[in-house]
């Protein structure tokens, strides 16, 4: 089988989980650059689930899920704590005859991936610029997708872009309020 989707799903949370460039360190350097305090979100790092390159992981985290999950959902049926970071894929397209056609392959064409990320604080806590939260949320996301330096992807994918960022409204919800950010990219990907 091609595994379409989870091709594309396993190369971006191993991106996301490096120790070195992934998600972690850049927002822990952005929370930094913009002198905001990570134990109002609890900030501790999201605990990504390791699996092999070739099957999915087994272990659960506390605040990784794969799929397209609510967060309203997840405060209803789920044992996990925030920040919570959720990956799944919107949607793929293979046009046969169109750019996207590759001779042999039995896909080949644009795989949409979304990766969403769910902060929350307590009443207590909430800090009077929110807009700062997610400046720093955005920078370590595109740092951690987009940057030039660490762009090498897995031989059957290439990140096509954009990747774009949707935030959302500050609402009740999680600890007290919760804002959630969306972001949306493309991936070009082949398979056999």
């Amino acid at each position: 089988m091609p595994k379409i989707g989870w091709q594309v799903r396993a190369d971006i949370a191993a991106r996301l989980s490096n120790a070195g460039t992934g998600f972690n360190p850049n927002f822990t350097a952005a929370l930094t650059a913009y002198g905001l305090d990570p134990t109002i979100i609890a900030w501790n790092g999201i605990q990504f689930p390791m699996g092999t390159q070739n099957s999915p992981p087994l272990v659960k985290a506390s605040n990784f899920f794969f799929g397209n999950v609510d967060p309203d959902s997840m405060e209803e049926d789920a044992a996990f704590s925030y920040p919570v970071m959720t990956l799944s894929i919107q949607s793929s397209s293979h046009a046969p005859g169109s750019q996207s056609y590759v001779k042999g392959a039995t896909f080949a064409g644009p795989v949409i991936g979304v990766i969403r990320l769910h902060l929350s604080w307590h009443y207590e806590d909430i800090p009077v610029d929110l807009e700062s939260w997610g400046d720093a949320v955005e920078d370590a996301m595109f740092q951690t997708i987009t940057n030039p330096k660490t762009m090498m992807w897995s031989q059957s994918n290439v990140f096509g872009g954009p990747l774009t960022c949707a935030r959302g409204t500050v609402k009740g919800g999680g600890y007290g309020l919760r804002q959630s950010f969306q972001f949306t990219g493309i991936w070009n990907i082949v398979a056999a």
